[in-house]
């Protein structure tokens, strides 16, 4: 979610390999991150999964694994838990800032069905064996996007990981330069799967795999 300035104060601000400069904001007594000038979560970001969440639920109610790729701060967690409560949840996250960030500051400890891993999530499910229910792609480091995203590739990939009644749901910013790469996504992904179904909200558009 972009934008073009943020407000409260900025309690801790490092310096990660892979999101570039991260702040920690807290505004009104509640805490979000910013990396590259990208909010990374809070409320806004919770508002923007919403939606996209709503319709997998509409299409599965009886989602029991599910595997994130790109945990983040973790906005995503309480929504999914609430969803599906029987649901186990493996987060894979590159940046082990932003897993220490979401342990210390979104409350990630709290939820015992929520596995996080510090790895890469190309190679993470490259190597993978087991399926899912749900497999959700949120891959930011910062505002970029890695080229590996897009590869049919990485999409075959992910279909192996998903179980035959499964779904696959992909995040993408969808606004200037990001709509000409998520159009290309959404070409990769119409030739792999039956059906892919876009839901637009606010500025990023999500596709809803199966």
């Amino acid at each position: 979610m972009p934008l073009s300035f943020f407000q409260g104060q900025v309690v801790k601000e490092f310096n990660s390999p892979f999101s570039g400069k991260i702040q920690l904001i807290k505004h009104l007594g509640s805490y979000k991150i910013v990396a590259g000038d990208l909010l990374q979560s809070g409320s806004i970001v919770k508002n923007l999964w919403q939606k996209p969440l709503k319709k997998v639920k509409s299409k599965n109610e009886k989602v029991k694994s599910i595997l994130l790729l790109g945990l983040g701060g973790g906005t995503i967690i309480p929504l999914l838990t609430k969803k599906w409560p029987q649901a186990q949840i493996t987060a894979i996250e590159i940046d082990q800032i932003m897993i220490k960030l979401a342990r210390q500051y979104f409350g990630l400890n709290r939820y015992s069905q929520v596995k996080p891993i510090e790895a890469d999530a190309f190679t993470f499910v490259k190597n993978l064996k087991e399926q899912y229910d749900l497999v959700i792609v949120d891959l930011f480091c910062g505002n970029s996007i890695s080229a590996t995203l897009y590869s049919p590739k990485f999409i075959r990939d992910l279909k192996k990981v998903i179980k035959s009644t499964g779904f696959l749901l992909i995040n993408h910013l969808f606004f200037g330069e990001y709509q000409i790469a998520a159009e290309k996504l959404i070409t990769t992904t119409d030739k792999e799967f039956e059906t892919v179904n876009l839901i637009r909200n606010l500025s990023n558009i999500f596709l809803l795999c199966s």
